[in-house]
């Protein structure tokens, strides 16, 4: 039965484009193919608990996550935009100096290389809004620490490797979760 509702919604629907004075126009392109099979049920399926939950999370307002209290350096994977807003997705990173008071870090017993650590202790990703003029700035050519240059505000991914060439960045939020400043953070 509900084989031959969709024949007949599919003839119903050509016989009212060919109803025209005109000749339909002939198109060379090929289309998808029509599946002929339908749903045993007119009702949506019922989503699983962990798809619902993932669905909740991209359909509300806003498809942006909120980031971690306590983080201001990140690694930096992409410049985007979202919803009409500019976006960034950031990985919060740790940065440990000796001596250091942070729990995190209280295992330094003598200066790192560079008289800093970083630590990726949370791995997770976040995608979160600039602030509607906010300017991304990274290491300008020379390499220099007083060089820096503004991204322009195109779709850009940054590397996700562990080899060390990811982009660390400084960032700050405003009380809306929103990224209000971020630049790279330069490092000998």
């Amino acid at each position: 039965m509900n084989k031959s509702l969709v024949v007949v919604a599919v003839a119903l629907a050509l016989s009212a484009c060919s109803s025209s004075t005109t000749a339909p126009s002939v198109s060379t392109a090929t289309s998808a193919p029509v599946s002929t099979t339908a749903p045993a049920t007119t009702s949506a399926p019922t989503p699983s608990p962990a798809s619902s939950a993932a669905s909740a999370s991209t359909s509300t307002s806003s498809a942006f996550d909120k980031l971690p209290a306590g983080y201001t350096y990140a690694y930096l994977y992409k410049l985007t935009k979202i919803s009409g807003r500019w976006s960034v997705v950031l990985d919060p990173l740790t940065m440990c100096m000796y001596p250091s008071t942070d729990p995190n870090c209280k295992d330094l017993t003598e200066p790192p290389p560079n008289d800093y650590e970083l630590r990726n202790l949370n791995t997770k990703t976040y995608t979160v809004p600039l602030v509607t003029g906010t300017i991304l700035t990274v290491v300008g050519p020379s390499g220099q620490p007083t060089d820096y240059v503004t991204v322009p505000m195109a779709e850009k991914t940054w590397p996700t490797s562990s080899s060390g060439a990811e982009v660390v960045v400084t960032y700050s939020t405003n009380a809306a979760g929103e990224v209000s400043a971020i630049k790279e953070w330069w490092h000998p």
